[in-house]
């Protein structure tokens, strides 16, 4: 038996700092003897992680060091990842932004990231998007009541479970940089280009959110290819095939559709955006709005997937603002915690990460200290 952590002597042969923990596997701790090869299997507590997703900005400045500010934060999540009160996963987001980082070192920074989460990732966004539409879709035709949000659409069954002392990194990725790049650039052109079109115009929020989903229901067939005509062969099932692509298309204009979460969120973003243009002295300057805007789609893209996934999500102060404006909440309406990268932001989630680990109790303790040795909790 391979040991990885020594713990003492075995009773059982009388070898002297030969007995400790193997591996941790499915919530039990594997513990033995590496010379007479004894073993035992210890059933570890089931327990509930909180969901944490950071924003890039916050990888970055610890990566290079430049924000003091980060630092002791840092420290504080690592340590809850490790007792197994918090998890960090990454997402495809993480990897596409490392590698149109202006560094040297942009992929050294996404196997850091992936080190930080501990290898646990998010399900890609199109799988996510299309459990919750196929989900909607369902629940509109049958006029069944069905959650929006099941965790497993976009995390995979055994983020909750603790963590082994190994995990498989696949560095090789799919990901062309040259090519997302260039449609990174053509699309934030297009977006600023748009700003003359919405400039002066007087639409309220819920005019300009209606506005958004109406042409996301359009490009949706776009984005996702397989979804309209998954969902007409399970229409034909119910309704008959002439019926479907009634029923489809009267789903795609209806409030169920503007249910959905990522459309909700996104539709969200998109309308705060074009109420803030409709200012006509807001974003006047056209190169100062292409940096601004850089990013603004991979901003779009992770919080309108994975926000009502986690419990806390650590953004850009921008975001964070048009966010928690009156006629938006999207804390309160996802359950979501919104940290912003500002002084106040970083202090409440200092206080955030203090009372979680405040709230460890001592049975959870001493597992912890049993499944790793090392852990000072």
């Amino acid at each position: 038996m391979i040991i990885t952590y020594v713990t003492g002597n075995c009773t059982s042969c009388g070898g002297q700092q030969c007995y400790g923990n193997s591996c941790i596997g499915n919530n039990c701790l594997v513990r033995g003897c590496e010379i007479c090869g004894i073993c035992e299997n210890v059933r570890l507590p089931i327990i509930k992680k909180k969901i944490l997703y950071l924003d890039q900005c916050f990888f970055s400045s610890i990566f290079c060091g430049d924000d003091s500010r980060i630092e002791p934060i840092a420290i504080k999540i690592k340590q809850l990842v490790s007792h197994q009160q918090l998890v960090t996963p990454f997402s495809h987001v993480h990897e596409t932004e490392s590698l149109q980082w202006g560094h040297c070192q942009k992929k050294e920074l996404f196997q850091f990231i992936k080190r930080h989460a501990v290898g646990h990732a998010f399900k890609f966004w199109i799988g996510v998007w299309s459990a919750q539409l196929q989900r909607a879709f369902q629940a509109y035709l049958t006029s069944i009541d069905t959650p929006g949000v099941i965790e497993t659409d976009a995390l995979p069954a055994d983020i909750h479970r603790w963590d082994g002392y190994t995990w498989v990194d696949i560095r090789r990725s799919l990901e062309d940089p040259d090519a997302t790049a260039r449609c990174k650039a053509d699309f934030v052109k297009r977006l600023t280009e748009n700003f003359a079109k919405w400039r002066g115009r007087n639409l309220s929020y819920k005019e300009l959110y209606a506005e958004v989903a109406t042409e996301l229901s359009v490009e949706i067939k776009d984005l996702i290819p397989w979804i309209i005509p998954t969902m007409r062969l399970f229409a034909a099932r119910l309704v008959g095939e002439v019926k479907a692509r009634q029923v489809v298309d009267a789903f795609l204009i209806s409030t169920d559709f503007n249910s959905v979460p990522f459309i909700d969120i996104a539709s969200t973003l998109y309308a705060k955006l074009r109420q803030k243009v409709q200012n006509p002295t807001w974003y006047t300057n056209p190169k100062k709005s292409l940096d601004k805007f850089n990013s603004f789609a991979f901003d779009v893209r992770f919080i309108s997937t994975y926000a009502p996934y986690c419990d806390a999500m650590f953004i850009d102060k921008t975001m964070y603002q048009w966010l928690n404006e009156n006629d938006v909440k999207l804390a309160k309406k996802y359950k979501t915690r919104l940290f912003p990268y500002s002084n106040d932001g970083l202090d409440d989630l200092s206080k955030w990460l203090d009372n979680i680990q405040n709230s460890i109790l001592e049975d959870m303790k001493q597992n912890i200290r049993l499944a790793y040795p090392l852990a000072n909790v």
